[in-house]
């Protein structure tokens, strides 16, 4: 089964924008199916604070619309999940996903590219991440503080990475991608994030009890104050939202039945 038929088909619709019905493991065959048949593959790490960021920004918008593997990254997914009646998945950490599919380039010896962050964080990553694989070969790295958008992504295509990771932050990350993903026809693109900060000990990613009870975001929150008034609408306007998405639908459905 081809990729694009297997994400046809397992592809759901949260608050208008999709996602498709993956746990980690099934996220990291696709990533593989699409090196081996050197294909793009734009992966977007979906959670309900981008949702909310994308109702607002049409081009954060288009650049999930227009993703080929948008995986669920936070527990405000797997909620729209279960309200839909699929409770047998849990989260893909976009970190997770990253990290397995760094050590399948590795191992496979292919060509990576890193993109964000600033230059002492970029440093450290490429540094750690060349002492953890030693048969990495990153091809490419730059910090995230350029301005000439374009030149920056043709001097990474030129060294046609098949990982390119990009820790710009959302949305600037997914917009940026979206813009240039024509000049990597055969990359596998995601958006990291904050990930560079972890990777290069800047940051510490939440402990196992909070990934385990899905609120690694509440570590981030207390860990980072500055988050709170973004999270904090967010995630209840969210809820909110779907609850309400999901009572219009059952009353689409009760109108259906009796009419």
């Amino acid at each position: 089964m081809k990729t694009s038929e297997y994400l046809e088909k397992k592809r759901i619709n949260v608050l208008g924008y999709p996602v498709d019905v993956v746990d980690k493991e099934r996220s990291l065959e696709i990533v593989k199916e699409n090196i081996k048949n050197n294909k793009q593959l734009h992966i977007i790490t979906l959670n309900p604070e981008m949702i909310i960021n994308a109702q607002k920004n049409e081009e954060l918008s288009n650049a999930i619309y227009n993703s080929e593997l948008v995986i669920p990254d936070g527990s405000g997914i797997l909620l729209a999940f279960i309200i839909k009646g699929i409770k047998s998945l849990n989260t893909v950490p976009g970190i997770e996903l990253a990290e397995d599919t760094i050590e399948y380039c590795s191992e496979n010896q292919l060509e990576i590219a890193l993109l964000g962050a600033t230059e002492e964080v970029s440093l450290a990553v490429k540094e750690r991440l060349e002492n953890k694989y030693p048969g990495i070969k990153i091809v490419y790295r730059a910090n995230g503080y350029f301005t000439e958008e374009e030149n920056i992504a043709k001097n990474i295509a030129a060294k046609t990475p098949r990982l390119l990771l990009v820790a710009l932050g959302v949305p600037k990350q997914e917009i940026w991608i979206h813009r240039n993903k024509n000049l990597f026809p055969n990359t596998i693109i995601i958006g990291v994030g904050g990930s560079f900060d972890v990777w290069s000990g800047k940051v510490k990613r939440a402990p196992a009890f909070f990934r385990t009870l899905k609120i690694e975001w509440l570590y981030r929150l207390v860990k980072e104050p500055f988050r709170a008034k973004r999270i904090l609408f967010a995630l209840p306007y969210y809820t909110i939202q779907l609850l309400f998405d999901s009572l219009r639908s059952l009353l689409s459905i009760k109108m259906a039945l009796f009419n």
